[in-house]
Order: C-alpha cells, then sequence, then structure tokens
C-alpha cells in the first residue's frame, strides 16, 4: 500500500475515526443534503457494520503487508479535524479529545507494529503473525494505491474522488504498477525491525502534529 491518506482499514479498528470519516467523506465531500445540518455526534455507525467490520478486521489482520508512508501521510485528517472545529460541527469537547486520543493510539498502533515486524490486535496488543513491513518516503505520493499481489492473480486499487476507487485486474497495468513500487521502494526508508533512528524520528513527527494540534484547540 502506498499511502497520502492514513489507510482505510486502520479505521475500522477505531469506532470514533470511523465515524468521523464517515461523516466528513458524506457531508462534505459527497454533500449528502441529510446532513447539512448534522453534528459529528448526531451520526451513528451503522448497525451493518457491527457485523461487517469484524469480518474486514480479520481479513486485514491476516494479510501481510508492505505499507509506504509519508511524512504528510496523518496531515490530510489532521486538516479535515481541524476545519470541522472551525466551522462548528463538534458539538462536545469530550468527542474530540476521544477522536485525538484514537489517531494517536493508531500511530502507536502502526509503530509498535514497525518495531516487532508483525501486525497486531491494539485491544488485546496482541501480536499476530502476519509479516508487516513498513517503508517511509520523501517522494511524494500521489494517490492511496493498493497492490495485492498473488501466486493466483494480481490487483489493483487506485483511489479517487478523496474515497472510491478504481480496481483493475489488467496484468500489464498491475506490472507497471509493481515496477513503480519497486522504484518507490528504492526511494524510501525502510522503518520496521531496522534503522531504530529512522523510525523514532518518523513517528515522533506523527505525535507531534497530533500534541500541535491539541495545543491550537487549547485541549
Amino acid at each position: 500500500m502506498r499511502q497520502r491518506d492514513l489507510p482505510v482499514f486502520y479505521h475500522f479498528f477505531f469506532p470514533q475515526l470511523a465515524r468521523f470519516k464517515m461523516v466528513y467523506w458524506n457531508k462534505s465531500i459527497l454533500g449528502n443534503n441529510a446532513l447539512n445540518s448534522a453534528y459529528v455526534e448526531d451520526v451513528n455507525i451503522p448497525d451493518s457494520w457491527r457485523s461487517e467490520v469484524p469480518k474486514i478486521i480479520e481479513v486485514f489482520s491476516q494479510m501481510p503487508s508492505i505499507e509506504i508512508w509519508h511524512e504528510d501521510t496523518l496531515k490530510s485528517t489532521i486538516k479535515q479535524i481541524e476545519y470541522y472545529v472551525q466551522v462548528g460541527y463538534f458539538k462536545q469537547k469530550d468527542t474530540l479529545i476521544a477522536l485525538l486520543e484514537e489517531l494517536h493510539n493508531l500511530i502507536s498502533m502502526v509503530r509498535k507494529q514497525a518495531e516487532s515486524g508483525h501486525k497486531m490486535n491494539p485491544k488485546s496488543q496482541d501480536f499476530l503473525d502476519t509479516p508487516f513491513e513498513m517503508y517511509a518516503s520523501e517522494v511524494m505520493i500521489g494517490n492511496n494505491c493498493v497492490l495485492l499481489n498473488s501466486d493466483v492473480q494480481n490487483a489493483t486499487y487506485i483511489s479517487y474522488n478523496t474515497f472510491n476507487f478504481i480496481q483493475t485486474k489488467n496484468e500489464t497495468f498491475n506490472q507497471q504498477t509493481i515496477e513503480w513500487t519497486r522504484n518507490l521502494l528504492s526511494k524510501s526508508n525502510r522503518i520496521s525491525e531496522v534503522s531504530e533512528i529512522g523510525r523514532a524520528k518518523y513517528f515522533n513527527k506523527q505525535i507531534q502534529l497530533i500534541d500541535e494540534l491539541r495545543q491550537r484547540l487549547l485541549l
């Protein structure tokens, strides 16, 4: 996965963040009229999520992953939260505090995965057998892209219009994506398992972004 925004799969581990993203995408991106006067707190996660989300989490947790993050990967979410504060779409300060706490926990989760080289369950804090690699790229990543690689077939998912995606199994396209990804990896720093200093610098900067937002919002 190459990420210019937080990988969507991580949202499902954190209900406050998942709800915020759901509201932001529907209200501010899709222009859903039903949410015109709604605050974040007025919207509940759909009941269907309660049965489907655990399935998504289970599948994602069992898939070995190589993730490429940029130093700006977190910034779009930071800006979205700050925008909603400025326009008054939060009713309660407690909601905002809980949201930032989950964002902090998400970054801590990914940091622990990078340290161990394995995925983890953030609730139990148990590490899984699933391999996890992470790279920090200084080259700007233009979109969110997921490349699924298997012995049977490859597939590429590319984001557009913020959160929608286009999927293709075209082998020529997938091969170009593989080569582009390899090129990006060669220009990135591996921060999983190795490069303790590089890993600390990267994640400390992400935590600093959250702390600075807390300070700006006087939380």
